[in-house]
């Protein structure tokens, strides 16, 4: 595919807006957040699997601007709470009705990642690219959304 076309695709998805949040609600570091309005940390809006953004289910993707702008797989509706650990500790915290996990990791944590945490992952960002980077994508279920950024997709060793 075209470099410019993906470019373009990814400028699209990432300034998409959405119109409802159906049951969703979402917090970083404690700020309530909408993906409804602009210029908020938790933007972008929700990535539709399913081509209906304003009623999002259980599957569709949601864009976290953290430190490290990352897609999220949702699940069920309900309360998302964020907590940004990208700078320190290459992740996203989670707090939702069903419990607190590790979300998103980088390429360094999902390497490190046991079996168990790799199968509760809601999004990885790919922020390095090698042999074990691979090995570890790999092993994820192909729900997992993956952001690669652009040290990652370019140079002699890119995803």
């Amino acid at each position: 595919m075209d470099k410019k076309l993906v470019w373009l695709v990814v400028a699209a998805l990432l300034t998409g807006g959405v119109v409802a949040q159906a049951g969703y609600t979402f917090t970083l570091d404690g700020r309530e957040e909408s993906l409804v309005r602009e210029g908020l940390r938790v933007r972008g809006g929700i990535v539709s699997l399913r081509g209906d953004s304003e009623r999002p289910v259980a599957g569709d993707l949601a864009w976290i601007s953290a430190r490290a702008t990352c897609l999220v797989r949702l699940e069920a509706p309900g309360r998302y709470e964020f907590t940004d650990e990208f700078e320190a500790a290459g992740r996203l915290l989670l707090r939702h009705d069903q419990g607190s996990r590790v979300a998103v990791v980088d390429s360094t944590r999902l390497v490190a990642a046991d079996a168990a945490t790799r199968a509760a992952l809601l999004g990885v960002v790919v922020d390095r690219w090698d042999a074990e980077v691979a090995d570890a994508l790999a092993k994820l279920a192909p729900t997992v959304p993956l952001v690669v950024t652009d040290g990652a997709a370019i140079g002699a060793e890119r995803a």
